[in-house]
């Protein structure tokens, strides 16, 4: 397994890159373009992507537990079999395709984003 955890790769290119079974947690990639970059089963929580141009970027089995995409460009970026809880900027997801699968965790932080309180049957809040 290959350690990442924590680089900085701001305002830069990736291009033509499979990043597989890495710990990638805490990075920064800000500003940075991917251009045909597949992340498999990596452990990218907390990791930065804000306004970066993920465009057509698959992630697949990755951890992104609290992973940031504010103005994150996203059309066409794929999530399959991912971990989306708390992730920020989900508001800039326009365009991506998430695996059903991975839909109910970011569904939740999707309506804390747009102001809508989910409560349960008996009418507790989560």
């Amino acid at each position: 397994m290959t350690r990442l955890t924590g680089v900085r790769w701001v305002d830069g290119l990736l291009r033509d890159v499979t990043v597989s079974e890495c710990r990638a947690d805490l990075t920064s990639f800000r500003f940075t373009d991917f251009h045909n970059v597949v992340f498999e089963g990596c452990n990218l929580t907390l990791a930065d992507f804000q306004k970066a141009d993920v465009k057509r970027v698959q992630f697949v089995n990755c951890d992104l537990t609290g992973a940031q995409f504010s103005q994150a460009k996203m059309e066409g970026t794929r999530f399959a079999n991912c971990v989306l809880a708390g992730v920020g900027g989900v508001t800039s997801f326009k365009g991506a395709i998430v695996a059903s699968g991975d839909l109910v965790a970011l569904s939740h932080t999707l309506a804390t984003a747009l102001g809508i309180r989910v409560e349960d049957a008996s009418g507790n809040e989560d």
